[in-house]
């Protein structure tokens, strides 16, 4: 617990402190965007790994592939799962748009669909939205993994071997502990007032902690951190992907 809340605050600091007015004006904006996950999520645990467990990342289970686990049939039905829930979602948002007063801001589907930063980047031509594009698509899963699954889950599996059920339909202790700390690790912990902080809480105990489980299952079926990486890509970068494309169409 206390490298989660740990790992969770150097990451909100790391984001003030890159977004301070002059820090701000001189980084590019690919950088202040990357750097928060990357410290809190890659940098941390690295040394952690490193320096408290004095392991190399593979001898301490963090492999991009472990043989004698097969990975992609994991992988495969846990992507469909995602999308299909994705897409399921986002056509049950758009369909509750008619049930929304006139006067709200997202009553209209081109303003629901002008806050995805793939339709801005895509359809609206704003140039600037590919930054939050590449970063949810491509470099979050690698900025959190190796804290999410790399440290965390092989830690709490050294302390937490046991099983619920058996082999094959099981679940481990440290995978279930693992998707709730992780979840915990989104908190919000320096939002500066008690009514976000809860929200924050909330949010992450509810809807982040079923993605968050189910990496933690499919690091413990695969023992891949290639596997997690592109699922949790898929699974942030899916939404863009699911919200653009029931947005396009909904658009007629």
């Amino acid at each position: 617990m206390l490298l989660t809340v740990t790992s969770s605050i150097l990451m909100e600091l790391t984001f003030a402190l890159v977004n301070l007015p002059r820090v701000a004006d001189a980084l590019p904006d690919l950088l202040r965007v990357v750097i928060p996950p990357f410290a809190g999520g890659a940098l941390f645990p690295y040394l952690v790994i490193r320096l408290f467990y004095r392991q190399e990342l593979a001898s301490f289970g963090a492999r991009w592939v472990t043989p004698g686990h097969r990975a992609g049939p994991w992988l495969i039905g846990s992507v469909v799962l995602v999308m299909a829930t994705w897409t399921a979602l986002w056509i049950a948002i758009y369909a509750g748009i008619s049930l929304v007063p006139p006067d709200h801001p997202f009553a209209d589907v081109n303003a629901v669909n002008a806050e995805n930063p793939l339709y801005r980047l895509l359809v609206l031509k704003k140039s600037s939205s590919w930054i939050l594009v590449l970063h949810w698509c491509v470099l979050v899963g690698f900025a959190e993994e190796l804290f999410g699954r790399g440290l965390l889950w092989n830690a709490l599996e050294r302390r937490y071997p046991g099983r619920i059920g058996g082999p094959r339909f099981g679940i481990g202790h440290a995978t279930l502990l693992c998707g709730l700390l992780f979840a915990i690790w989104h908190i919000r912990w320096l939002t500066g007032s008690w009514s976000d902080l809860a929200s924050s809480v909330a949010t992450n105990l509810t809807i982040v902690l079923v993605p968050s489980l189910l990496l933690a299952l499919v690091y413990e079926r695969t023992r891949s951190m290639l596997a997690v990486i592109v699922l949790h890509d898929v699974i942030d970068g899916g939404k863009l992907v699911a919200w653009y494309g029931v947005g396009r169409w909904w658009e007629g």
